[in-house]
């Protein structure tokens, strides 16, 4: 029998059949999945290779495997399934003696797309857990070349992990290559309502099956008589291009997880700060402080940095890191706190604090005040390693966080910023959890969040988030603005190979977490590694990326500060740079309006010795040469003629260069800093004026740059007062202007010397480059011949003069 769901062109049929009397069949193109409605098995193929051989679901219910008791039911098949358009859904039934499993294939019929989950539905009370949809394969075979990739256990600020490892962490990147050719596979969370994704991939000795699994020992669920449990779904994509499909991964979180946008994310992720630890760490001081806040205020603040992030150190502790007295009291050295706040405040800065307040000092009041807000054991407040902490879930728990909220914003706090540290508590509290309850550590941190947003929105405060258990659960939260992508980066960051790691871990994460939540890369650190880390950092700036360096006032390098591209799209590593640590070749994108695209090449040499790196242009930038290359750190520019760039690179340094489609008839801009963003621009060759419409969050300078042969910029209007000379300027035949916005809609008129004559118009005729090109020779004949007329006949009428 042969059930065809769906064709599609240039594809094979979709298709559902029986192969055999006993096995059902789901094929296109790509992904051929056979399930075995005998042996309860399936195998995935993929590519013409077997990756799951006789793979099936896997359930432990009281602590027993459920496998060998089910038996196969019945199954459907279901087309667009209340919240899955786009895709069959396969319903497979299979039951047990006192429990019913409901295994799901969804399989998108327009792109390689599966999501699969199982529920289960116990006739009596019952534990579950080493749940997996897709477990216990006999074996990989692989005619192709694998490479694989996946991140640590904390998923963010998590780094990537290289090669096959027993516990690998979502998502994991899987690339299968024979000869020319490959495919790409991105495996991954889709929801994390109770458990961690993990793939288990250990050797025959180890007990815990191989598999991909959704809740895994020690986690667990307790699920009452005739009640169903629905596992967390497991997301496969498949295509030859790692970017599109981590870009696509994310849209799919955003959209199975209902995702709000957050209430304060155009704030901060539309301007950058500053904060206290990369540099002071612990040893911060109101005093210091305030020399960085009129730091900023002279130099920074019009050119977006407008926040400042106080970290551990300002906090009472009489025991150890990340423990509190009482989370306000403030450390004696620290000095006053709320003169430190009203003085950023009068300057127009926000100020966001560090802290923990999950752990506490042992010999805090609170311990015997308010006993019951604490992780108790036998009667008594827990306490290990000095520290007690925080019962998230306790009456008192909750009351004293809202009364910490509560105290932050009265002394004018702006927001709050977590780091690993503030999430130490998850650990004991799901093991000091009663057996009664269902306490998983997804379930915990996700409670965390939960509480930690109520009060955000009611006290109206920014949360930073330093890590997560999971992607998915990072998109219910609105008042959450940012998480980290990478660890640490200080000025203690000195070891090339962490280094490296973070850089790797920046780039391959912030553009495709941008729709769930604003990635953060941790400090930008411009008085060491200045040829490494600021090209990185500048190069993942956009309006949904939260930037803020690290130097003190002293070491701090203004040049790398100020001049900066809000791009549309973040630095993307090119496809043959994804297995590489870091990636030497990414590329971001802004457009400006439909005028051009400015093409940011992020080159990075992480070799111990000089070398060359290439590209093509063509392709990338979808244009043949000429193009305009500029190189904003020593603000040159030259136009290529030839398609392919090389750029040659010291060792452990990096560079980043624009490059824009070169049009000899209409100026090039080749560089808009800052947080601007143009709404229009157009160039009219009659009048020889860039015109353009640019809008601005907050009253912040710009400068914009432009390229344009033989031409000299005469003057400059803003909102049509025209500006000193002083605020433009032309150098190596770049033309710069500096340009004070107001908030809001600001309109921009430049013109330019009349030598050597266009017909370009961008909005009006658009003529192509051959008809303009015959156009300016047309005219450069006429206007050569009537120059010679007009010369002629003034000579002749000299002689008559003369005569």
């Amino acid at each position: 029998m042969l059930l065809i769901l769906e064709s599609f062109p240039f594809r094979l049929p979709f298709l559902v059949s029986y192969a055999s009397s006993d096995t059902l069949v789901f094929m296109n193109s790509y992904v051929r999945i056979e399930y075995s409605l005998t042996r309860l098995k399936y195998n995935l193929s993929v590519f013409n290779t077997l990756l799951f051989r006789n793979s099936r679901v896997a359930v432990k219910v009281n602590g027993l495997d459920l496998y060998p008791s089910l038996k196969f039911s019945n199954y459907t098949v279901e087309h667009n399934l209340a919240g899955f358009n786009g895709f069959d859904v396969l319903k497979v039934v299979l039951l047990g003696e006192n429990t019913t499993v409901e295994h799901y294939l969804a399989i998108k019929n327009e792109a390689p797309v599966l999501i699969t989950w199982i529920s289960v539905r116990p006739k009596y009370r019952a534990y579950l857990t080493d749940v997996s949809p897709l477990s216990s394969f006999e074996t990989f075979i692989f005619r192709e070349r694998i490479q694989i990739l996946s991140k640590e256990y904390w998923v963010l600020p998590g780094h990537y992990q290289y090669g096959l490892t027993d516990r690998m962490y979502s998502p994991v990147l899987i690339r299968l290559s024979r000869k020319e050719t490959s495919l790409d596979i991105v495996v991954s969370s889709l929801t994390s309502n109770t458990g961690k994704f993990t793939f288990i991939y250990t050797s025959e000795n180890n007990p815990t099956t191989l598999g991909f699994y959704s809740l895994l020992s020690p986690d667990k669920v307790l699920i009452d008589e005739d009640h169903t449990f629905y596992s967390d779904k497991i997301i496969f994509l498949f295509g030859n291009n790692f970017n599109t499909l981590l870009t696509s991964y994310s849209n799919y979180v955003v959209t199975f997880n209902k995702a709000y946008n957050s209430t304060n994310l155009s704030y901060y992720t539309a301007l950058r700060g500053w904060i206290s630890w990369a540099y002071y760490y612990d040893k911060i001081t109101s005093s210091s402080l305030e020399k960085e806040v009129s730091f900023i205020k002279d130099n920074l603040l019009e050119y977006g940095y407008k926040y400042i992030i106080i970290d551990d150190g300002w906090e009472r502790r009489d025991t150890s890191y990340p423990a509190a007295f009482d989370w306000i009291q403030t450390k004696s050295s620290f000095g006053n706190l709320s003169r430190v706040i009203s003085e950023a405040h009068k300057n127009n800065l926000r100020i966001i604090i560090w802290v923990a307040f999950t752990c506490y000092d042992y010999d805090s009041y609170l311990i015997k005040e308010k006993p019951n807000m604490f992780l108790m054991q036998n009667g008594d407040v827990f306490i290990e390693n000095q520290h007690s902490y925080l019962n998230i879930s306790s009456k008192e728990g909750k009351a004293y966080l809202e009364n910490l909220f509560s105290f932050y914003k009265s002394i004018g706090i702006d927001g709050l910023t977590f780091d690993l540290a503030t999430l130490q508590f998850i650990a004991p509290t799901v093991s000091l959890s009663s057996p009664e309850k269902n306490i998983t550590s997804v379930f915990v941190f996700n409670r965390f969040l939960e509480v930690i947003n109520e009060l955000a929105e009611k006290y109206n405060l920014a949360i930073f988030l330093k890590g997560a258990l999971e992607i998915p659960s990072l998109t219910k939260f609105p008042s959450l603005i940012s998480s980290r992508v990478s660890w640490d980066v200080t000025y203690g960051s000195s070891d090339l190979s962490y280094l490296g790691g973070v850089i790797d871990s920046v780039l391959k994460t912030s553009f495709w977490l941008e729709p769930i939540i604003a990635p953060d890369p941790d400090a930008l650190i411009t008085g060491q590694y200045k040829n490494l880390l600021s090209n990185v950092w500048n190069a993942i700036q956009t309006n949904s990326t939260v930037i803020y360096y690290g130097d003190p006032y002293s070491r701090a390098n203004l040049t790398l500060l100020k001049d900066y591209i809000v791009w549309d799209s973040a630095a993307t590593p090119v496809e043959s740079s994804w297995f590489e640590v870091p990636p030497t070749i990414s590329v971001a994108i802004k457009h400006l309006s439909d005028y051009e695209t400015i093409y940011g090449l992020l080159f990075i040499n992480y070799e111990n010795n000089a070398r060359r790196l290439s590209i093509s242009l063509t392709s990338l930038v979808n244009s043949l040469p000429p193009y305009v290359v500029f190189d904003p750190s020593s603000t040159s520019a030259f136009i290529l003629h030839e398609p392919t760039l090389s750029i040659d690179l010291d060792k452990f340094t990096s560079k980043l260069i624009y490059i824009i489609p070169f049009k000899s008839s209409c100026p090039t801009v080749i560089e808009i800093t800052g947080f601007a963003n143009i709404k229009s621009i157009s160039y009219f060759p009659n009048s020889t004026e860039l015109h353009a419409i640019l809008w601005s969050n907050d009253a912040v300078n710009t400068s914009i740059r432009i390229f344009f042969s033989n031409r000299t910029l005469l003057d400059v209007y803003l909102n049509n007062q025209i500006l000193s000379k002083t605020c433009y300027k032309v150098t190596k035949g770049i033309s710069v202007v500096n340009l004070n916005l107001r908030k809001g809609l600001n309109e921009v008129r430049m013109h330019f010397t009349a030598s050597g004559i266009t017909n370009y118009s961008y909005e009006g005729d658009k003529m192509s480059r051959i008809a303009s090109s015959l156009s300016k020779e047309y005219k450069a004949v006429t206007l050569n011949f009537l120059i010679s007329f007009i010369f002629a006949l003034l000579i002749a009428l000299f002689i008559v003069f003369l005569k």
